[in-house]
């Protein structure tokens, strides 16, 4: 383990906590997503028995969303304009989370809400990262595109170059984590490629990390606002940026 102010890991090691049920959050994000909350509620709601509760954080919907969501008895947070963004709304989940864990969710339909009973059940058997891959196992993506889909193909390439390890999903946003990494491995909030960052920075630190497979749907409703070519660029200089840290083990 290199210098990362990894304490709780350490204890963590000495005590043998796989078995004990962990406070886990499902932390969605939103904006305009009524077609797609409307679509999985009920499915969605089936899955509370595995968690501490569901939070759903709204970037100031004028679709009913939250309204919509408020009706099946999640906790909602709504943003501010100067909170605004998919990134904030991130920093708003880990800070707000009732959970020790937190899984991220999208429901715009690309998330298969019955793999969160499999990602809350990895997580209670000691894992501290769970990413639900799109291209693990015989799981396939039916919403990327040819760019998105290559694009993917691409960053898990030179995470295997420059790093020593395979991952499946480079660009996967469904998973569930410890919120301690975060502040632990020192995550930058306002990084676009933060979900990259986390997995990398997880790697090189040896956190237990595991791929499970899940298919990504096609969306529904709304409308994917990410600029692709700089989103691209950024995952890059991510993935080249944190070279030296594998040697150095120093954040």
């Amino acid at each position: 383990m290199g210098s990362c102010d990894c304490l709780w890991l350490e204890q963590k090691n000495k005590n043998d906590d796989s078995l004990m049920t962990k406070k886990i959050s499902l932390v969605m994000i939103g904006l305009n997503e009524y077609d797609g909350i409307n679509l999985l509620k009920e499915r969605i709601n089936h899955q509370k028995k595995f968690l501490t509760e569901i939070l759903y954080i709204d970037g100031g919907s004028t679709d009913g969303s939250s309204e919509i969501a408020k009706s099946m008895g999640w906790r909602i947070i709504i943003q501010s304009k100067d909170n605004s963004g998919a990134l904030n709304a991130i920093k708003l989940g880990v800070e707000e989370a009732l959970g020790d864990f937190v899984i991220f969710f999208s429901p715009d339909n690309n998330c298969i809400p019955e793999k969160i009973e499999e990602v809350t059940k990895k997580i209670n058997e000691g894992w501290d990262f769970v990413k639900v891959s799109r291209y693990y196992g015989n799981a396939k993506s039916y919403d990327d595109n040819l760019i998105t889909g290559f694009g993917n193909k691409l960053f898990n390439f030179l995470i295997k170059i420059f790093y020593g390890f395979k991952t499946s999903d480079a660009l996967g946003i469904y998973y569930g984590v410890n919120k301690k990494l975060f502040k632990t491995l020192k995550i930058n909030f306002k990084n676009t490629a933060i979900n990259t960052e986390l997995m990398i920075k997880s790697k090189i630190f040896d956190i237990k990390c595991i791929d499970i497979e899940g298919d990504e749907l096609k969306r529904v409703g709304g409308e994917s606002k990410r600029p692709i070519i700089l989103h691209g660029i950024n995952e890059t200089l991510t993935i080249l940026k944190f070279i030296p840290l594998k040697f150095t083990k120093k954040l």
